[in-house]
């Protein structure tokens, strides 16, 4: 019996089947960055069709409804665990996580303020997007996500001219 692993990395996909006395490796052609950033826009635009699908369900149903704030916080919790786990995957282990994290947060505390006003920002727009979700009519609402992606594009666009 063998057990199959997927591993992706940003150099290589290799498939790792291993069990009883089965060991295979499969290098497979690098996913150029062309396809990889057409890959992306794949899967943001269904994820983001996906969140304004369900957002808008659980809001409209009847019953007892969550605090939106609670779903955004849970949101940003889970970004956080996450951009902890890749930091600590790239960088190899725990200490070397801990003195990425002194060395870019701690150390800068003024480059962390300066991010902290468009999180801030961001974490106001969630909570209005909740409300909207439960107050406006499907084809408003669904409008309303996509001026805000074009807003975010503009802030992104403004940011990296202002960094260049």
């Amino acid at each position: 019996m063998c057990v199959c692993v997927l591993v992706v990395t940003s150099r290589r996909l290799s498939h790792v089947s291993a069990g009883g006395d089965c060991m295979l490796w499969v290098y497979v052609t690098a996913i150029t960055s062309r396809h990889l950033k057409y890959v992306s826009l794949v899967v943001l635009a269904i994820q983001n069709a996906a969140l304004i699908i369900v957002m808008r369900y659980v809001r409209t149903r009847p019953g007892d409804m969550f605090a939106s704030t609670t779903a955004v916080v849970m949101t940003e919790i889970v970004k956080v665990v996450t951009c902890l786990v890749v930091i600590w995957y790239e960088e190899g282990s725990v200490r070397g996580c801990c003195s990425h994290l002194n060395e870019n947060i701690i150390q800068q505390p003024w480059d962390s303020v300066r991010v902290s006003v468009p999180a801030f920002l961001y974490m106001i727009q969630n909570n209005l997007i909740y409300v909207a979700a439960t107050n406006l009519d499907a084809a408003t609402f669904q409008v309303n996500p996509e001026l805000t992606l074009i807003c975010q594009c503009r802030f992104f666009e403004t940011q990296c001219r202002y960094h260049t």
